[in-house]
């Protein structure tokens, strides 16, 4: 049987951001890869060289190139940024 102090009481704590401001997060694009505020021929290109080991992309650059958020940049998230570059299909 439990008893009373074997329960942990969870406090959720939010933060909000003033209007006039935002955060980094809400400031980057999803594919733009080189961060220059649109998804581009330049993103698929740095993404590819990423996937073939040509060169390596930052953390930063890494996380917004994910598009479909697996945790990696792969041949998957190059096809998906040129749909969007050739207006296939939105990211």
């Amino acid at each position: 049987m439990l008893s009373p102090s074997s329960f942990k009481t969870a406090v959720s704590v939010e933060e909000t951001v003033p209007d006039d401001e935002s955060t980094a997060e809400e400031d980057t694009l999803s594919g733009d890869v080189n961060g220059d505020g649109k998804i581009t021929v330049t993103d698929i290109a740095k993404a590819a060289a990423h996937v073939k080991g040509v060169k390596a992309l930052t953390d930063e650059e890494s996380k917004i190139g994910d598009v479909n958020n697996d945790g990696k940049i792969s041949v998957t998230d190059i096809s998906m940024i040129a749909a969007h570059v050739k207006g296939i299909k939105a990211l």
